[in-house]
């Protein structure tokens, strides 16, 4: 009998933890966060550069935030014109749950080396003019009312994300806003001549006037 009850309580907490629920989202994305940190990650000719939230969600604002914290998340909403979503949809609720995106914008990049890239880049100068960046968006699906894309030019289904690409040093303020998975791909255009072991710092500018600098190693075969 015992068994029995210990099965029944183990599929009653299997099908609860799972248990859907609704809720009417005026906005697309319900949930912005404020950088707190940034990695580097290797890859090949490649680099990957990753924005994380604080652990402690204090600098996180979503659609169920009250008093002040609404007030940001609703700016933050007005600001990406993320206000005609209008509908109600279906989750199972978890920690980070939702859509979530930055709720900074990302001004510029800048990357440079402790080791010569080749003639033209010497130790601490800037590399953005060799570095292509390539990220995913869902700033055109928002724009183009909520339709899907093709993840190219926005204007057929498919997709919500847009693919983007620019050189570094084209970049624009306006340019690195709902990035997807918060994630910017820094991809080499050139090989180093110099020295094939290279210590980078990446510094990334947000348009509140903070910056974060992250460093990485990278060797060349």
């Amino acid at each position: 009998m015992k068994k029995y009850i210990f099965t029944l309580l183990s599929i009653f907490c299997i099908v609860s933890c799972d248990i859907q629920t609704s809720d009417f989202f005026r906005s697309y994305i319900n949930t912005y966060f404020v950088t707190e940190s940034i990695t580097l990650k290797n890859g090949q000719n490649k680099l990957y550069l990753c924005l994380y939230p604080s652990n402690t969600n204090t600098k996180t604002y979503n659609w169920k935030s009250t008093g002040e914290k609404k007030d940001i998340y609703d700016s933050l909403c007005i600001r990406n014109n993320d206000m005609t979503f209008n509908r109600t949809v279906q989750y199972v609720e978890y920690p980070h749950w939702g859509n979530n995106y930055m709720a900074e914008y990302i001004d510029s990049i800048h990357i440079v080396s402790n080791s010569d890239f080749d003639t033209n880049h010497p130790a601490g100068t800037l590399l953005n003019d060799i570095i292509t960046l390539k990220w995913q968006t869902i700033k055109n699906f928002i724009d183009n009312e909520y339709k899907w894309l093709d993840g190219k030019t926005g204007i057929a289904e498919g997709t919500l994300l847009s693919n983007r690409e620019v050189q570094l040093s084209a970049l624009q303020p306006n340019d690195l806003i709902l990035i997807f998975n918060s994630t910017i791909e820094f991809d080499f255009n050139k090989t180093p001549t110099n020295s094939k072991t290279h210590y980078f710092t990446v510094t990334v500018f947000f348009d509140t006037g903070e910056k974060l600098s992250s460093n990485i190693e990278k060797t060349w075969e």
